[in-house]
């Protein structure tokens, strides 16, 4: 993807990449409360863009009961991130914006947004 290859053929393969690391503590949830007002929230957040969106109260008590008994909840105290990103910025206009291109011919459009983010003026 970068035109300045076919001028010095001084480039390698890189590739783009964007992550976190969250390091914490596991704690394990088996109460009832708990449970249930995560599963709420899971179910808000991914049934929003049903048509009808489903709610925990449209199954049976005894049977969400029941199902809750199979389920243990856990939750992470973050006590450490650490990110990293290599998004091009290294390269020269014409090769970053080849790169953004390649991408999305590639159908990676939230990383070829993000190296655009980075192209040198």
């Amino acid at each position: 993807w970068y035109p300045s290859k076919q001028q010095h053929h001084r480039h390698v393969p890189t590739w783009n990449y964007q992550v976190v690391h969250v390091k914490g503590s596991i704690n394990f949830l088996h109460d009832e409360k708990s449970l249930r007002g995560i599963l709420a929230r899971l179910t808000r957040t991914h049934e929003a863009k049903q048509a009808t969106p489903w709610k925990m109260s449209d199954a049976p008590s005894e049977y969400i009961a029941q199902e809750l008994q199979g389920i243990v909840g856990i939750e992470i105290p973050i006590s450490q991130i650490t990110a990293k990103f290599k998004l091009s910025q290294n390269r020269e206009k014409p090769d970053a914006l080849a790169v953004v291109n390649g991408l999305q011919q590639q159908g990676k459009s939230r990383l070829a947004n993000a190296v655009q983010q980075y192209i040198k003026e």
